[in-house]
């Protein structure tokens, strides 16, 4: 599968063998890109199935924070999730996310689909490239290391320095999340790691004083499921991004009260306990809590004050992490800053032998991630070239300067939100895929979903989008898939 990669420093052939570290959306495209390019992949993914965290299971953690669980649980999805992005946002680029590729697979058509329309898409794709063969089951990754320094030169490319460092990657079978059954231990030696375990899954919890003695009910929603438990609740949900304001309807159609907490409002928003936001009558927005009381009160920035609350939600985010790392490689995350990574991706040094798909946040996240293992793949093949180390690194220290002068929080290095789609399109150019700008549908669908999003919250997934935008991107979906079709009639590559 996949046609022969070309060095183009010395013109030798340069097939590599990559490990991808997880087989959900990122991991699957990778393994899609490594195989096109000609090399040889090992996707290794510690569950049972392709998906990552689009596999949904009622299954939740021994700690509603997250903090200690006695077993990990990878999805954070919810039963009743619909997709907060249109379906047309979401394909890779010549797999349209429809029923011509999806064939009787398919269980939701709307234009915003539940969670089960997404992992059957990510399992028609699997399908469709023949990757189930190149995924290793029930492999938990517990160790990467390089096994020689790296270089230290001025080219990441190695032409004048040491060449990049091969690896070893260790897993465990047999013993799945912290179990006591029995496991071993494998080793695999590799030219590259490509890194997609994702980012929802290590639950983050603020440090609000009072939270070690606050009696009612705390939980991440990582483990929140459904809206059953909080039936005629006072319930308090801090954190209104995606989620946080997604899980608050559902709680509002049942619970006596709630009270969404976010550290920003838009002007149209009332904030106090006295105003219905949103639309919803039992729904309150609220400013960050203060502090939270033995007698299950909340005291809010500002000095308000609410009593009795039953049940505290953290729609607060994820860290990223990256146990298995070895300290060899030089990679840190401070504040949920991920570095040194250049454009979120590679990490300079060490060239494409090791790099990171999907760190960037608030972006359309499979065409990015399309786009950053295409790059991979063919930076390692050495098809394309990459700039010198010390140019990654300064365009790395531009990049946190702008993120400072923005006034952002370290944390947010990796929110992209629409400056996404300028960096697939950089690197579809450097990739040599497309040397023209991106199809105008996608930037402007984006905007118009967004902008539906902000007018009406509850309401978005259901008001119909803009019927050109949507026939435009169905004609060039379409298209793509026919064009990749016929070259694997003729060519035979994927």
């Amino acid at each position: 599968m996949g046609s022969i990669p070309w060095d183009y420093v010395s013109g030798q052939q340069t097939s590599k063998h990559a490990v991808v570290i997880g087989a959900g959306a990122a991991g699957l495209v990778a393994a899609r890109e490594l195989l096109r390019e000609g090399h040889s992949v090992t996707v290794l993914e510690s569950s049972s199935i392709a998906g990552g965290v689009w596999a949904y299971t009622d299954e939740v953690e021994s700690d509603p924070l997250g903090a200690q669980p006695e077993k990990r649980i990878h999805s954070s999805l919810y039963r009743d999730l619909r997709v907060n992005l249109p379906r047309q946002l979401m394909a890779f680029a010549d797999f349209p996310f429809s029923s011509q590729t999806m064939n009787s697979t398919s269980v939701d058509s709307r234009d915003y689909p539940c969670h089960q329309e997404v992992l059957a898409y990510l399992q028609a794709f699997t399908n469709a490239y023949h990757l189930r063969p190149h995924i290793r089951f029930g492999a938990t990754v517990v160790h990467v290391s390089p096994l020689f320094p790296a270089c230290n030169g001025t080219s990441a490319n190695g032409d004048d320095s040491a060449p990049w460092p091969r690896w070893q990657v260790s897993f465990s079978t047999g013993q799945q999340d912290g179990s006591q059954a029995a496991a071993s231990t494998s080793h695999i030696e590799t030219d590259a790691v490509l890194v997609c375990n994702g980012h929802y899954r290590d639950p983050m919890v603020p440090a609000i004083p009072g939270r070690h003695t606050f009696p009612g009910q705390q939980l991440h929603t990582h483990n929140y499921r459904s809206n059953e438990a909080f039936t005629g609740k006072r319930v308090c949900v801090i954190g209104a991004m995606a989620s946080g304001i997604d899980i608050s309807f559902e709680i509002a159609a049942v619970a006596d009260q709630v009270w969404l907490c976010s550290r920003t409002w838009p002007d149209t928003v009332s904030i106090g306990e006295e105003h219905s936001a949103l639309g919803i009558v039992n729904l309150h927005a609220m400013s960050p809590p203060e502090e939270l009381h033995p007698d299950g009160g909340i005291t809010f920035r500002g000095g308000s004050h609410i009593r009795a609350v039953n049940v505290i939600v953290y729609a607060t985010g994820y860290r990223y992490s990256f146990p298995f790392l070895d300290a060899k490689c030089g990679v840190s995350v401070n504040n949920n800053r991920v570095g040194p990574v250049y454009k979120h991706t590679l990490v300079p040094h060490l060239g494409p032998s090791l790099s990171f798909l999907g760190l960037p946040f608030k972006v359309a996240p499979f065409p990015l991630f399309e786009a950053q293992a295409r790059w991979v793949a063919r930076a390692l093949s050495k098809r394309i070239s990459l700039p010198s180390i010390d140019d990654m690194l300064a365009d790395i220290e531009r990049w946190d300067q702008d993120v400072h002068s923005r006034s952002w929080p370290l944390r947010y290095t990796h929110m992209l939100g629409d400056e996404h789609w300028d960096l697939i399109e950089w690197l579809n150019i450097q990739s040599e895929h497309n040397t023209s700008a991106l199809p105008e549908w996608r930037r402007a669908l984006w905007q118009a979903a967004g902008a539906q999003r902000a007018v009406a919250p509850q309401k978005y997934r259901d008001i119909p989008l803009n019927a050109d935008l949507l026939a435009e991107a169905a004609s060039d979906g379409i298209k793509a898939w026919h064009e990749q079709q016929t070259r694997v009639k003729q060519q035979g590559c994927c």
